[in-house]
């Protein structure tokens, strides 16, 4: 039995030892990590790395949380030197922006809500409903999203996604910290209502990352509570997964990533580099030109073809492939059809006679360029624009299947007409959905 006592001892200690060693180990390679990402960080930002390594200390820590507790009581100075530096970051993303050429109608400051009293209204409707709680240690406030579900059962449905799931596992989301800053979800309760009820929506599409999805349930079950009975209609997170790269480790939180102006950078230089092996007698100015529309367009395609929910691993050679499935591709095939309408001066016939086209290839492109305004209707229900860069890829290879079999311009009279009519439909459809995707038609490539 002595022997026995040992040996459950022995045993035990064992797995503490092995347990302790685990977490050693875990704690050298976050060191390590952290390690390789201070270097990096220094080589990449050696000016900015030197003065925040000289200047900052740990009781800035302190600092930060009285900047951000006299920013939300709305401090003059504070809100100055804090919009300033919100503008400056907005100014540079806008700047990235304009050169994918997308544009916004508009802006909303978040703060706004919470020094107007959106913020605080909400609280205090959601406390007389008996929604909100307070916990005893820091007097931080809670949303009860536990007592919700248990009394809505379509909330339940929404939320658990017809999931069985234990009530009492649910968390309590703080929406008011101890020291009575707000939290982001709060503030998108406001946020919400101000888009359905001031803005009068019909639908609100929250394009978020899929990373947030507990957050947006959590809006979504406030909202409900707060009288938007059609929620799950009115208010709809449009998630979409991470973009990975192979060979780089990328971690938000670590300040490990990839900028969207280092990945247009890239893109431009590598179609650049594509453009001189394929048309080495073009200009350098056009080489140039070509090379950014090109390349933005497959950075956007590349982007927008991928299912939102799954993780996108972002293969550059997939994206500037000109033989299929990419933005190049697809230009490419515009500019085919661009190319034999250019030579008869665009001069397409008024009248044709259709029913010289029976050949399989022709009624092919034809059915599927007649599926269009089903694709629209699908992609707007769906909030999936992979479905419409399918469609135009779809579309592309028919075209260039015609394209290799059947002659146009040396086809006979009455067949010759009726094929330019179609090259004329496609280039028209394919154009209308490249600037539907945000993608420029080339007229030449």
């Amino acid at each position: 039995e002595s022997a026995l006592m040992h040996y459950d001892i022995d045993k035990d200690l064992r797995g503490k030892f092995k347990g302790v060693m685990e977490e050693v180990r875990k704690t050298l390679s976050d060191i390590q990590s952290w390690v390789e990402i201070n270097r990096e960080v220094a080589s990449k930002w050696p000016y900015v790395y030197s003065r925040l390594l000289s200047n900052f200390r740990i009781r800035d820590m302190r600092r930060i949380g009285r900047i951000i507790r006299n920013y939300e009581v709305g401090d003059k100075k504070t809100r100055e030197k804090v919009r300033k530096i919100c503008g400056m970051i907005l100014s540079g993303f806008l700047e990235t922006m304009k050169t994918l050429k997308i544009t916004f109608d508009s802006f909303d400051w978040e703060s706004d809500f919470v020094w107007n009293g959106e913020v605080r209204r909400v609280l205090e409707k959601l406390e007389k409903l008996g929604y909100l709680e307070r916990t005893k240690d820091s007097n931080a406030q809670l949303l009860n999203v536990r007592r919700a579900l248990e009394q809505y059962e379509d909330l339940a449905k929404i939320f658990f996604e017809g999931k069985k799931v234990d009530f009492d596992e649910i968390k309590n989301p703080v929406l008011v910290r101890g020291d009575g800053t707000t939290l982001y979800t709060l503030r998108d309760i406001a946020y919400g209502l101000y888009k359905i009820r001031e803005l009068e929506a019909n639908k609100v599409l929250n394009v978020i990352g899929v990373d947030q999805k507990l957050e947006q349930k959590h809006v979504m079950v406030a909202l409900k509570l707060m009288g938007i009975d059609d929620v799950s209609e009115k208010y709809v997170h449009v998630a979409y997964e991470l973009v990975r790269l192979p060979g780089r480790k990328m971690s938000s939180r670590r300040g490990q990533y990839i900028s969207l102006d280092e990945m247009i950078h890239e893109v431009i230089d590598r179609s650049y580099r594509e453009i001189c092996e394929r048309y080495p007698r073009l200009g350098e100015e056009s080489k140039m030109a070509l090379a950014k529309e090109i390349g933005i367009s497959a950075l956007k395609f590349g982007l927008l073809s991928s299912i939102p929910s799954k993780i996108i691993t972002f293969d550059w050679n997939r994206i500037l492939d000109f033989e299929q499935n990419s933005g190049p591709f697809i230009q490419y095939a515009h500019a085919r059809a661009a190319s034999i309408l250019r030579k008869i001066n665009w001069d397409i016939p008024k009248d044709a006679e259709f029913n010289r086209l029976t050949t399989d290839e022709e009624f092919e492109l034809i059915y599927k360029m007649a599926l269009l305004p089903e694709i629209i209707e699908e992609v707007i229900k769906s909030s999936r624009p992979d479905i419409l860069c399918t469609y135009a890829n779809e579309l592309a290879m028919l075209f260039n299947k015609f394209y290799q079999k059947h002659p146009v311009l040396k086809a006979e009279k009455g067949l010759r007409e009726a094929r330019i009519v179609l090259v004329a439909v496609f280039r028209r459809i394919m154009a209308t959905v490249m600037k539907l995707l945000g993608i420029t038609p080339l007229y030449k490539m």
